[in-house]
């Protein structure tokens, strides 16, 4: 017997829990790079270029990812993220 996996649309309660998520960079870090950084995901979140000593702001946004691309994070962990993670 095969389990059968349902994909269900988050609640209304955790789009907020999201979104609160997602707001919080901004109060926990400047969100702020210089375009020496060596992280990608920084300048793919860039919200424009850099400025004239080579900062730019980059905005975090919810993405959905895979749950099979937790599993090297996993690996490593003792137990598990909560569902929305």
């Amino acid at each position: 017997m095969h389990a059968h996996v349902v994909k269900t649309m988050p609640s209304s309660a955790d789009q907020q829990l999201i979104s609160e998520f997602v707001l919080a960079f901004n109060k926990l870090n400047d969100c702020l790079a210089h375009e020496g950084d060596s992280d990608p995901v920084h300048s793919a979140l860039a919200i424009d270029g850099p400025d004239e000593h080579g900062f730019w702001y980059w905005k975090p946004i919810p993405m959905e990812t895979g749950r099979s691309c937790l599993e090297s994070i996993y690996a490593k962990l003792p137990g598990r993220f909560p569902h929305l993670i």
